[in-house]
């Protein structure tokens, strides 16, 4: 079987995750490596894929899709809605690895988990606690986290100790610190958009 060259792999894969909503890159590649029969180690890494996604939602905000904006702006709004715990939009839509089923998500700032359950439940917000498991440079650990919907779209909102401030989790794209855009950066995105 001839080898299918990782450029094109990485499309295909980012295809796969654009179109079935397909969040982890590994789950992806297993789905690839089903569909083609290409051993793993043919694979290209998650650094190409992301490109290939950012391509495929540049192409697509192009084609004249709005999902940037209406993501950005609901993250801005919940944000708004979470100041007092200091929200940065973080993860995928923060990356800029936007697809028709991306969720946000967010990482926020205080002493303990139970001063957002208390927030949450104050305001009527139906939610589902959970651990995120998180990559750091000294490991990996879970966070706990809380999943809502706001408008239709899944919000997964991580949290962090004030402490944890400067502990950015790494990303599975590329091994780095995670991004974490305030409101202001995303007003400025939107502003480019505009």
């Amino acid at each position: 079987m001839k080898p299918i060259p990782r450029e094109e792999l990485a499309q295909s894969i980012a295809r796969l995750m654009h179109e079935q909503g397909i969040q982890d890159f590994q789950q992806a590649k297993r789905k690839a490596v089903q569909r083609t029969g290409h051993a793993d180690a043919l694979l290209p890494s998650n650094a190409e894929i992301a490109d290939a996604l950012r391509e495929r939602t540049r192409l697509q905000a192009a084609a004249g899709a709005d999902t940037r904006t209406r993501l950005l702006m609901q993250a801005l709004e919940v944000m708004q809605n979470l100041a007092e715990f200091q929200p940065r939009l973080s993860g995928r839509v923060a990356a800029g690895l936007i697809t028709d089923h991306s969720w946000l998500q967010l990482h926020v700032f205080c002493e303990t988990p139970e001063e957002l359950d208390i927030f949450l439940q104050a305001r009527g917000i139906e939610y589902q606690p959970e651990d995120k498991r998180m990559r750091f440079h000294n490991g990996h650990r879970n966070q706990p986290a809380f999943v809502f919907e706001y408008q239709g779209t899944d919000v997964l909102t991580v949290v962090f100790s004030p402490r944890q401030r400067s502990q950015k989790p790494l990303s599975p794209i590329d091994g780095k610190p995670m991004a974490r855009l305030s409101s202001k950066q995303i007003e400025a995105l939107l502003l480019q958009d505009a």
